[in-house]
């Protein structure tokens, strides 16, 4: 190679490296700003979900420190009036017995009067019987005998008063009252403290909330400038790479076979194709170029040129090369350019090899070919497929902690095995946030509002989903359609890790994963279920129900019945 290829050769390849590494520094930067608005978003819903249950306390407290302040008032009035009758009481009984002793010796006057009168009215009527004062004594007799009754009978009369004075309780009265208006009291302590209590948490909770708003939307920002920095990067290698590489470009087909696009070397100074024998001039011969692919691994490329590829194509051509041409091309039985077998779960990078016309080469008197510069990074894996069907069985009878949700949905071809079965439940139609941005390949229709795709379900920790377990397997056009079941109970929780909650809508998202435990997790690229299916909504603790018939089976029993149910 010259010094010009040479030094051409090693400036596109050191563009490309560095546009490279810019966009792969971009794209680790707009991924961690996606992890960092998925947990803004997430602290969004739980401090929202947090002020919420703090208002429906607060409201409860506020109702019953309400009610504490009209009963402190009441038992208030009671002891005032307790201790106003108290004093009546005593003045009462005081007075009464006051007036039954004058009324007793009143009534003892009397009865000596009646007496003294009927001793007299013996004496006349021993004497002057018949006479005028005979009838006078009689009358008088008889008038003072009604009298004297009248007094005792008046006498009696204020002793049973000032007994049943003297039996008023209205000390005991007194005593409760002042009993009970202290323990009012104390309890309007406790109710007032918890209300001033759950009132300053309440505030605390909304400025958390409004803390969260504001790192979400610092989030958001960050990710939007993550974004036009990835897109301005990605653009520009994308054009350097058109311009200075051929466009060379690399699609993964399946585990075994990949699809190259390239175009076409353009010939400086076009094939002299029509020269007279005697202008003496000399004709430029065709390069007739033909395209060849070697496959190099990815920690190898840098030491990769073209003398190597030159003594590759001349040794190994049939065994390390293919022949460029559109569509998918076969892996099988290739090797790469150090005589290694093609593996899947293994990082390369594609070389295009051009051979040039013998002519041309002698023409340019330079016999070397052209090799271009390494096409970005890729891997051979085996996409699995993701979760569909899904169907949800309600819980029956009384509510209760086994009366628990069964999810079940199917996943195609025999690679399932090695997966796992990640079922998470997303909150949907959440108000705390607005709709932001949803994983790129899922519909417009997803009621998902927090920013959520594969990569961040692959982030999702085993405490926030539920692992799937095999229910059925039938065969089918020899494939394998395996049926998967998960359960929901009280210790399920959504994604962020927040408790289920009781009439709010979620979506189930399953992500089908080979874990990093197992050895072939390299081989497998993990995928992620619809999230445009509509969601299931939670009727009551542990019942999940249907909320569109188009998803899943209809489950047992109307709504009626359930409700019936939930109502026992």
């Amino acid at each position: 190679m010259n010094t010009f290829n040479e030094n051409l050769q090693t400036t596109v390849v050191g563009i490309l490296s560095a546009l490279d590494d810019e966009q792969t520094k971009q794209e680790s930067a707009q991924t961690s700003a996606e992890y960092d608005l998925y947990y803004a978003q997430g602290g969004v819903i739980t401090a929202q979900d947090n002020l919420d249950e703090t208002i429906r306390h607060y409201d409860y407290a506020s109702a019953v420190d309400t009610q504490g302040v009209e009963n402190d008032n009441q038992a208030t009035n009671v002891l005032t009036t307790a201790t106003e009758a108290d004093n009546n009481v005593a003045a009462t009984v005081t007075d009464m017995s006051t007036a039954a002793n004058n009324v007793q010796v009143a009534a003892n006057a009397v009865t000596q009067l009646a007496s003294d009168i009927g001793s007299a009215f013996s004496i006349v009527s021993a004497a002057d019987f018949g006479t005028d004062i005979y009838a006078r004594t009689r009358d008088l007799n008889s008038v003072m005998l009604t009298t004297a009754y009248q007094a005792e009978y008046c006498s009696q009369l204020s002793m049973e008063a000032s007994t049943a004075a003297a039996e008023i309780i209205s000390a005991e009265v007194k005593t409760d009252a002042t009993t009970a208006q202290s323990e009012v009291e104390n309890l309007l302590g406790v109710t007032t403290a918890q209300f001033d209590s759950i009132s300053a948490q309440r505030s605390d909770d909304k400025d958390k909330v409004d803390a969260a708003s504001k790192t979400e939307q610092a989030a958001e920002g960050a990710l939007l400038d993550a974004d036009a920095e990835l897109l301005a990067i990605t653009s520009s290698y994308a054009c350097s790479n058109d311009e200075l590489n051929y466009d060379l470009t690399v699609e993964v087909l399946t585990i075994d076979s990949i699809e190259v696009n390239i175009h076409d070397f353009n010939q400086p100074f076009g094939p002299s194709l029509d020269v007279p024998a005697n202008s003496g001039k000399m004709a430029i011969p065709d390069a007739a170029p033909k395209y060849y692919i070697t496959l190099v691994k990815d920690d190898a490329k840098d030491a990769f040129n073209l003398e190597q590829a030159e003594a590759n194509f001349t040794d190994y051509l049939s065994s390390r090369f293919f022949e460029y041409s559109e569509g998918a091309q076969s892996l099988k039985g290739l090797k790469d350019s150090d005589g290694d077998e093609i593996k899947a779960g293994v990082d390369y990078v594609a070389f295009l090899y051009i051979e040039l016309s013998l002519n041309y080469k002698k023409y340019l008197d330079a016999f070397d070919d052209i090799l271009s510069a390494p096409s970005q990074e890729f891997t051979l894996t085996t996409v699995l497929n993701a979760a569909q069907n899904f169907s949800y069985i309600n819980g029956t009878g009384k509510l209760n902690s086994h009366n628990i949700v069964e999810v079940d949905f199917d996943v195609t071809g025999d690679v399932a095995s090695r997966a796992e079965q990640r079922v998470m439940f997303l909150a949907a139609n959440t108000p705390a946030l607005s709709d932001f941005k949803i994983d790129e390949n899922c519909q417009k229709t997803s009621d998902v509002a927090f920013y959520f795709n594969k990569s961040i379900a692959e982030q999702v920790t085993a405490a926030n989903y539920t692992l799937a377990t095999r229910k059925s397997s039938k065969f089918d056009d020899a494939e394998i359609t395996t049926t998967y079941k998960a359960t929901v109970d009280d210790t399920t929780t959504d994604n962020f890790g927040n408790e289920i909650k009781a009439g709010q809508d979620y979506v189930v998202a399953v992500l089908s994963v080979v874990p990093d435990s197992n050895p072939e997790h390299a081989r497998f690229t993990s995928s992620l279920s619809d999230l445009s299916i509509a969601p299931v909504v939670l009727k009551s603790r542990n019942i999940l129900s249907q909320r569109d018939n188009s998803v899943g089976d209809k489950v047992d029993g109307d709504n009626d019945d359930q409700n019936k149910s939930d109502d026992e």
